[in-house]
């Protein structure tokens, strides 16, 4: 008998997972908003309000902070690579949603290394698989909420709603690293070649994230270093490194320095408002609400004014 594929086994992990209750999901209904040459994917997932909140401040302040990676729930195991274990993501909205976490802790302050890069590559190259998008939260303004570090990845059927902006620059060299006119905040761009080695990767995401801080006239030694806000608690007074987003798909990968993790309307002077977390997925295009209140809330916005209300605007120099 062949051995089932990484794609029927990450979705027969799935479906077992979330009969039993290990995973909790919900179908999420989609409605596509038209936004500076966009359409938005803003997807209602009322499942999402039960997954807990709080952020990494408060999480890795705590003497003993909880890590649901070590050891990882058995239930959501699906395969492991030589430093990495892949998961079941525990709250879903998208069938075939995973995470890559390293086998022993690392912060998720830290920035990507080749080794996640390398597992990350052997993922997204598995001829079973159909296209992934994959990101990474890092740090407490970037939509992170675990402490422990860890990839996703998302299913995708089609082309993703910002790759119309992401990639408007034709003109460009495919090894150059620049940023797009036609996206309004910082960030930064590199175009991936079929050839690309976890090194090359490597190499080019420090390059993409240090040109995406310089975008925003920000400085990004600290998030490139190792190390910087290790296990254990945070040291009182200790001012946290800049926060950031990162995209990548096979073909591409898109850094976007945080200002903050909420998108607020108004001047946050009303009690109990809205506010729209925001946090990788968002700028691949696809945005999530919790209510109906939050749906409503990024069509009277519009995404681009949400995620230009989350970043950073570019330093006059870029």
């Amino acid at each position: 008998m062949s051995t089932p594929s990484l794609f029927s086994r990450i979705l027969s992990c799935f479906e077992r997972a979330v009969a039993a209750g290990h995973v909790i999901f919900t179908d999420s209904t989609c409605a596509v908003v038209e936004n500076a040459g966009v359409n938005f994917q803003v997807r209602l997932a009322p499942s999402l309000a039960k997954k807990p909140t709080g952020g990494l401040t408060r999480k890795l302040a705590q003497s003993k902070p909880f890590d649901p990676f070590l050891p990882y729930d058995p239930n959501l195991y699906v395969d492991q690579y030589e430093d990495h274990n892949l998961l079941l993501n525990k709250f879903s909205i998208v069938r075939g949603h995973v995470l890559l976490t390293t086998k022993g802790f690392a912060s998720q302050y830290d920035p990507i290394s080749e080794s996640d890069f390398k597992a990350a590559l052997e993922f997204l190259r598995d001829p079973s698989l159909p296209r992934f998008l994959g990101f990474y939260n890092c740090g407490s303004k970037s939509g992170a909420s675990v402490p422990h570090k860890h990839l996703q990845f998302l299913p995708i059927e089609s082309d993703l709603p910002i790759e119309a902006l992401v990639l408007r620059d034709a003109t460009q060299a495919p090894e150059d690293i620049y940023v797009s006119d036609a996206i309004p905040f910082a960030h930064a761009i590199a175009r991936l070649g079929v050839e690309t080695t976890a090194h090359d990767m490597w190499t080019r995401y420090v390059a993409v994230v240090r040109r995406a801080f310089l975008s925003a006239g920000l400085d990004p030694t600290e998030v490139l270093t190792p190390g910087v806000v290790p296990s254990g608690q945070i040291v009182e007074g200790q001012i946290e490194p800049i926060s950031y987003n990162l995209l990548f798909t096979r073909e591409w990968i898109l850094a976007v320095p945080r200002s903050q993790d909420n998108y607020e309307p108004g001047d946050g002077a009303v009690e109990n408002q809205v506010k729209i977390n925001v946090n990788s997925v968002g700028f691949a295009g696809m945005m999530l609400a919790k209510s109906q209140s939050e749906l409503e809330t990024i069509v009277q916005t519009g995404p681009i004014n949400i995620l230009e209300g989350v970043t950073y605007p570019k330093a006059l120099a870029a």
